[in-house]
């Protein structure tokens, strides 16, 4: 229920995004061919949030492979159904975004009929106890779920206004900014596994009151993510022109736009680090049901720090200011969100009695 009241809500919005985006300065070209992609892409909202909870459901039963199987047809699909519509239909970017809606809801109407049929997992079906459908036994998940939707919008308010900044530049800047992101998105996904798997394994943990436990899977995650991400970082780095390569940016003897993407990925690869560090510390405490104050740290570090940061940095660096003004804000709230972590597995503090006083 919450998932189709979310999707009304920004589809709604969607119908002010034209005029948001030309107060933001954005080229009117790019605002055309935008909301040609929105209008399409709109359609795979509802299907992708329903994946995400049931993800979710799964994921929390241990039933990992079943979320990669599910990914990975995704984009088996994605890729065929949006280049048949775009370029052997000639429907251009509105293709795009009809074959990501459409692969999405195939793949829901898959993956959920496949979830529903096995017991374990028939007992949460959308069709039963409607009688649970009213408000009143949402407050627990609403005083949860609110909490972290704000963090996460905070973080996309980096992210996009970042992208905002780019456009203002020019649209060259922002289509290179859309590479850098998918960069960044690269090593973010990798981590993203790692920092659910980690949550779900601190939530057993905390709920045994067991602070040992949780402790042992924090350090061990915590060092797997920083390896992992240290060496990607280091690839990037040494690399960036086999990095920049396989974006194919420029015509055959041109590499104009191929140096200037060189140029900008050890940026990018600075990040991702203490991407990596917020990431699982926010969702390590969320497993531990602490979802207030890190709202709260990524408010400070987002947009107290890394937007000022950006928006400074971009009127003498331009692109590359704009991400290391993102690299700020996004060390800022690995920092602040890591120490309070430390903070919540003292050894003088109780699982419980942090719960009660900050979750």
């Amino acid at each position: 229920m919450l998932a189709v009241l979310l999707t009304v809500i920004l589809t709604t919005a969607f119908v002010f995004a034209p005029d948001f985006l030309r107060v933001a300065q954005q080229p009117e070209e790019v605002i055309t061919v935008a909301m040609i992609y929105l209008d399409t892409l709109k359609w795979a909202m509802l299907p992708t949030l329903l994946l995400l909870i049931l993800r979710g459901l799964t994921s929390n039963y241990g039933d990992a492979k079943s979320v990669m199987i599910m990914s990975l047809v995704t984009v088996i699909l994605n890729v065929p159904f949006s280049y048949w519509l775009a370029f052997t239909l000639d429907w251009g970017i509105a293709g795009l975004g009809i074959g990501t809606a459409l692969a999405a809801t195939l793949v829901l109407i898959g993956y959920a009929t496949w979830v529903f049929k096995r017991p374990v997992y028939y007992r949460f079906a959308p069709w039963l106890h409607l009688e649970e459908y009213n408000w009143r036994l949402m407050l627990p998940l609403l005083s949860m779920g609110i909490p972290i939707a704000i963090a996460g919008a905070l973080e996309m308010g980096l992210i996009y206004g970042g992208t905002l900044m780019a456009g203002f530049i020019g649209v060259t800047a922002l289509a290179l900014h859309q590479i850098l992101l998918q960069c960044l998105s690269f090593t973010w996904n990798i981590n993203f596994g790692f920092s659910q798997a980690a949550a779900i394994l601190v939530g057993k943990e905390f709920g045994n009151d067991n602070l040992i436990g949780v402790k042992a899977v924090a350090k061990r995650s915590f060092a797997l993510v920083t390896v992992l991400s240290a060496v990607l970082a280091v690839v990037f780095i040494v690399w960036p022109d086999a990095i920049a390569s396989l974006f194919q940016l420029d015509g055959e003897g041109e590499h104009a736009l191929t140096d200037m993407l060189s140029s900008l990925i050890w940026v990018v690869a600075l990040c991702f680090v203490v991407d990596a560090w917020q990431l699982l510390a926010i969702n390590l405490l969320r497993g531990m049901k602490i979802v207030k104050l890190p709202t709260l740290m990524t408010a400070i570090g987002y947009w107290a720090f890394g937007l000022p940061a950006a928006w400074w940095l971009m009127a003498r660096y331009e692109l590359a200011g704009i991400w290391g003004g993102i690299l700020v804000g996004l060390a800022v709230t690995g920092l602040l969100l890591l120490a309070q972590l430390i903070v919540e597995l003292r050894p003088s503090n109780t699982l419980k009695d942090n719960v009660v006083g900050i979750g």
